[in-house]
């Protein structure tokens, strides 16, 4: 058989069996919509592109703005670009090198708009819808600082400010917290500045008398070197006028009579530290000073009461103490009126040196402990009734410390405690 026979009945069989193997489609079928389909389908397009083009004429419709104090139109399709471009000359920041000095002029942020007093982000300037009435103000845009890398990062210790020399209150008015700085190299312009990060913040201490803002005629009456055994009967004539004040207490007492610090406070009084041991503070390393004074504000801790209230023994608290003191401390409380019942001068002569020159925001040193007391006692109800005849409130010294609006509330209260975060400084500014 021929070749050419051969390939012919081959390429036959092939389109039987092929045909076979598929069968043609059925048709599908058409499904025609109905007059009221197609009704509703007219309707429905018809509506749309009416919205459409309301909503066309609508955003193009212009309306008022102001911009940079002029009245001018927009509309909804309006960007704030080309309001800046048709209507101010505000250019684009610069682009500045790490030490602050010119780099590239024009390459900075796109010029700033402030919308009805308030300043948009970068971010914000294209995707912000104009209104009407906007009142839009263009202004040059913010420099930007070239890429740079940072090396050699310091910590900048903060230091002790004092406001004020003479009074018989100190407190920190605001805590230290160290600031940060990094040396910036610019990628583009090779050079270097040391940059402040985290500025520093200097603890404050202010040094005042006290002068009462509410109207009252306040004076503060204070005890020290408690607890002792004339203390409960302090506490009794103290009720008998209705008088509250405060007990600086020594670390070392109050652990013998724990009984008795809590009864003073259960009693509407308040109590403060005098340290542990009763030592000259200006005397003492900053270690012993601070292992004095933690102590006592401990004992008085492990009792319930809360304070970092100080009564500096002999009165004696300078600048380089409260340098040394670390941060435990958050107010150092003196007098004004010194009874010296210490000498033990006899009774009329403690009334005469308490109530001496005695004004609104007086503060009254007496005794609880350190020796015989019963001169004070004899001495203190004829105290009472005189500044109660002269219209005085006595008082615990936070009581007058809240007095003033300008004291921090919590160091009013004697509880102010530095921030962990914070950092003590060793160096007065």
């Amino acid at each position: 058989m021929p070749k050419a026979h051969s390939r012919k009945v081959i390429r036959q069989t092939a389109k039987r069996k092929l045909s076979t193997l598929v069968k043609p489609a059925k048709h599908a079928e058409t499904q025609r919509l109905t007059p009221a389909q197609c009704k509703a389908i007219y309707a429905f397009m018809l509506v749309s592109t009416v919205v459409v083009i309301a909503g066309l004429i609508w955003a193009c419709t212009p309306f008022s703005v102001t911009i940079n104090g002029e009245a001018k139109t927009a509309n909804k399709f309006t960007s704030l670009t080309q309001l800046c471009l048709e209507n101010s000359d505000a250019a684009s920041g610069d682009l500045i090198a790490v030490d602050g000095s010119p780099l590239m002029p024009g390459a900075g942020e796109l010029f700033s708009a402030t919308i009805n007093g308030t300043e948009l982000e970068e971010s914000q300037v294209a995707s912000y819808v104009i209104q009407a009435e906007d009142s839009i103000v263009f202004s040059k845009g913010k420099d930007t600082t070239e890429p740079y890398v940072v090396s050699d990062v310091q910590e900048v210790a903060p230091k002790l400010e004092h406001v004020g020399t003479v009074g018989s209150v100190s407190y920190i008015e605001q805590w230290p917290y160290a600031g940060k700085t990094e040396k910036r190299t610019g990628l583009f312009s090779g050079k270097t500045a040391e940059v402040e990060v985290q500025p520093v913040q200097n603890a404050r201490l202010v040094t005042k008398n006290i002068h009462p803002q509410n109207g009252e005629k306040l004076v503060a009456l204070t005890f020290d070197d408690g607890p002792s055994q004339y203390t409960e009967r302090y506490l009794d004539i103290l009720d008998q006028f209705g008088a509250h004040a405060t007990f600086f207490e020594l670390g070392s007492e109050s652990e013998k009579l724990p009984q008795i610090s809590k009864e003073v406070q259960e009693r509407g009084m308040e109590v403060g530290t005098h340290t542990y041991g009763h030592e000259l503070a200006s005397k003492l390393s900053p270690e012993a000073l601070q292992d004095t004074l933690k102590k006592g504000i401990d004992v008085l801790s492990n009792e319930g009461i809360s304070t970092s209230m100080l009564r500096p023994p002999y009165g004696d608290f300078t600048l380089s103490t409260w340098l040394h003191n670390g941060g435990i401390l958050s107010s150092a409380i003196t007098w004004t009126n010194d009874s010296k019942d210490w000498k033990k001068p006899g009774v009329d002569a403690i009334v005469q040196n308490a109530l001496a020159n005695i004004t609104n925001g007086s503060i009254i040193l007496m005794h609880d402990g350190g020796g015989d007391r019963e001169q004070d006692l004899q001495a203190l109800p004829q105290i009472l009734q005189a500044l109660s005849d002269e219209g005085y409130k006595v008082v615990t010294v936070s009581e007058l410390l809240k007095s003033d609006p300008s004291i921090p509330k919590e160091v009013a209260e004697g509880t102010a405690t530095m921030p962990e975060d914070a950092t003590w400084p060793t160096e007065l500014s």
